[in-house]
């Protein structure tokens, strides 16, 4: 089953655009340039309050699935991960 891994995301928020993820830093540190942006979808309701966006992208080459979540406590950014 996945989970969800919230990460922390540098984007930029443009006049005319959807946000542009830039780099996702994992909470150990470990920091990702996104390369492309190959989709930006509506990820519909992702939880009971909230709803959000799915960003496919590129990262050294392989291709990384990206939510973001807007909710009633706020907003974050979280890929899925594997787990209980």
């Amino acid at each position: 089953m996945n989970k969800k891994v919230y990460v922390d995301v540098i984007a930029e928020f443009r006049k005319q655009e959807l946000i542009k993820p830039l780099v996702i830093k994992w909470s150990d540190g470990r920091k990702y340039k996104v390369d492309r942006i190959v989709k930006c979808t509506s990820a519909g309701r992702i939880a009971k309050d909230a709803y959000g966006l799915l960003y496919i992208f590129m990262v050294e080459g392989k291709e990384v699935s990206l939510y973001y979540e807007e909710g009633r406590y706020g907003i974050s950014w979280f890929v899925l991960g594997k787990g209980a």
